[in-house]
């Protein structure tokens, strides 16, 4: 039996002994209040499209922002320091202040990328010491974020466990009160043996990698569950810390790039999320800048399919505490119909 089915099967099964028809039950691996975050890991600037996020704030209580890609960042070769890098780096930290202040202002749970990144990587503890204290001096704005992103997929990039440890060490010192986050791309079983940092605080999975063509359909899922979602699921089970299921970041054949997600693929992770004991919340990609290379694609509010649309909006309210059987409503019909006849 596929793993997709027996997946289904599972959570109805346990629907029917456990929900009354209303609503899904108050506790229990059904339960989306057991589920904390719904949010969008936002590319662009968040101040030109403030009606947009004004509306995404609806059904998502949760952000990070990447306003700037790590080749553009003035933190770029920042050992080598001069008046003008500091200049730039100033403006850069006063821009980022304004885009905080206003996430802040819709109630957000922010998560902001950490500029350092390249610092973590070369374990240069010194240099990362010196410029987490510019920045506390220059980003007053530090207060209202929430969650930090230090190190984009370590495994990928070859960072040890104890390296991340070591800037959590020292991100701690400067900054007590915000949580530490490491997404991990667990693609493939020779990642299964990576280790992550035991004093993160929340850990998060990207599984998107695809080996073979696809078109956003059901046997497509079947397939990505197979190839490397199951390895994922595997991997953070085993970490023992709450985590954040990164999805409809589906990739194909190399050259085609990801695929525009849909309404099914974006319901069939919600269903996953409830099924996972240690998952907290459901993150998307959200393109508020277009990237016009052909290999990226997520979800933007003035192009999305009103019914993936829809799904995010269902699913969302659903997280933020709405009434619903969301996902359940397949065997609904079915009992519906069985009572019928």
């Amino acid at each position: 039996m596929p793993r997709i089915t027996m997946l289904l099967l599972l959570i109805v099964l346990t629907s029917r002994a456990n929900t009354s028809k209303s609503i899904i039950p108050e506790t229990g691996y059904l339960s989306s209040n057991r589920l904390k975050y719904h949010g969008y890991l936002f590319v662009g600037d968040v101040l030109k499209k403030k009606n947009e996020l004004k509306q995404v704030r609806e059904y998502s209580n949760m952000i990070m922002f990447l306003s700037q890609y790590e080749e553009e960042s003035p933190y770029l070769d920042i050992t080598a320091d001069s008046p003008a890098r500091t200049k730039a780096k100033r403006e850069f930290l006063r821009e980022e202040g304004k885009r905080i202040k206003f996430l802040d202002s819709l109630g957000f749970e922010i998560i902001w990328p950490d500029p350092l990144s390249q610092l973590i990587k070369d374990g240069d503890v010194e240099t990362y010491k010196k410029e987490l204290r510019f920045i506390k001096e220059n980003l007053p704005e530090m207060a209202l974020v929430d969650i930090i992103y230090p190190c984009d997929e370590p495994n990928l990039n070859d960072v040890s466990a104890e390296t991340l440890e070591k800037s959590v060490d020292v991100f701690k010192s400067e900054f007590p009160e915000i949580k530490t986050m490491f997404c991990y791309a667990i693609v493939h079983p020779k990642f299964l043996d990576s280790k992550a940092p035991k004093n993160a605080d929340i850990l998060a999975i990207d599984p998107y990698m695809f080996t073979t063509h696809y078109e956003n359909r059901a046997a497509d899922f079947e397939a990505h569950y197979m190839e490397n979602l199951a390895c994922a699921l595997d991997w953070i089970n085993r970490q023992n810390k709450p985590f954040i299921m990164v999805a409809d970041a589906f990739a194909s054949t190399p050259g085609e790039g990801k695929k525009i997600p849909v309404a099914d693929t974006s319901l069939w992770y919600y269903m996953l999320a409830l099924t996972q004991p240690d998952c907290i919340g459901l993150s998307w990609f959200y393109y508020g800048d277009p990237i016009e290379d052909g290999k990226h694609s997520g979800f933007q509010f003035d192009s999305a399919s009103e019914a993936l649309q829809k799904t995010h909006r269902e699913i969302g309210e659903t997280i933020l505490g709405k009434e619903s059987r969301l996902g359940l409503e397949w065997f609904d019909e079915k009992e519906e119909k069985s009572a019928d006849e």
